[in-house]
């Protein structure tokens, strides 16, 4: 019996609901208190990060939703 080969959305959607759990992760470590002993130039590095990933989400939102409307 052969695996019938997963769709491409479901893919997304894993990859989707992991990004927005790092992107909940990183928004509370911005708002804790540790996140103030870092430096100037470490802070702009995450915020730098955290823009990229949401960038990332953003378009993977998109390209899932071109894929829903291919379906």
């Amino acid at each position: 019996m052969q695996k019938k080969p997963a769709h491409r959305a479901m893919y997304l959607e894993d990859v989707l609901l992991a990004l927005h759990e790092m992107e909940h992760t990183y928004a509370e470590l911005e708002s804790s208190g540790v996140f103030q002993a870092l430096s100037a130039k470490q802070k702009a590095t995450y915020r730098d990060a955290f823009k990229r990933l949401r960038d990332l989400i953003h378009d993977l939102e998109q390209d899932m939703a071109q894929e829903q409307l291919a379906s």
